[in-house]
């Protein structure tokens, strides 16, 4: 169950449309904010982190707990995490 394959040009397997359009987008918009010399008033940073479906031990959990931990308590989040076929949908948190 853990290898993927590809059939008629679509690539089939676990996870192959759990997050991709949505860790894309991320990227193409930081990227504008770049790309368009816009400056926010606060920092931009992504964080791509896994096992979200099975408790984020290893993902969420572990950066939250580690010492270098990038968030602070006054940081806004978006958890981009959607399947829609669209990509239209955004969750603001889990």
């Amino acid at each position: 169950p853990y290898q993927g394959y590809v059939k008629d040009g679509c690539v089939y397997g676990r996870g192959t449309e759990d997050n991709q359009q949505d860790l894309v987008a991320s990227i193409f918009a930081a990227r504008a904010f770049l790309d368009e010399n816009i400056l926010p008033k606060s920092s931009i940073g992504l964080a791509f982190v896994a096992d979200e479906e099975t408790s984020s031990r290893w993902g969420l959990d572990y950066v939250l707990q580690h010492p270098d931990n990038p968030f602070k308590k006054k940081d806004l989040i978006v958890v981009p995490d959607s399947g829609e076929p669209d990509g239209c949908a955004i969750e603001i948190a889990e």
